[in-house]
């Protein structure tokens, strides 16, 4: 349940990027891209809708953390799965996500 004029934060895996590791966690029952993440929020009624890719690795999310994200892209591309289990730094780098946020409108019918 959400109030009206309420917001509504999501994050879940990017399919275009965890496609091969997608199914290992039995949670994960519909895969989402950036579009069909932003329809089902439009389909449902909600505004101001923002969806974008998302790195779960703090030191990104810091303005100059943003100079390390071409080495995130490098490692997601050249690093072996294997060595997500030894380092979070591959885990994070090869596990993109997508975060959203939407609004319930406030003139529920």
């Amino acid at each position: 349940m959400l109030k009206p004029g309420g917001l509504v934060i999501t994050m879940c895996p990017a399919w275009e990027y965890n496609y091969r590791i997608y199914f290992e966690d039995y949670t994960h029952r519909t895969p989402f891209m950036l579009g069909s993440l932003r329809d089902i929020l439009l389909i449902h009624g909600f505004e101001n809708i923002q969806v974008e890719f998302f790195r779960q690795l703090p030191i990104l999310w810091s303005g100059w953390g943003r100079w390390l994200v071409p080495l995130a892209k490098l490692t997601r591309v050249l690093t072996p799965t294997q060595l997500s289990r030894r380092s979070k730094w591959v885990r994070f780098s090869k596990e993109v996500m997508l975060l959203s946020s939407a609004r319930k409108p406030d003139n529920e019918p």
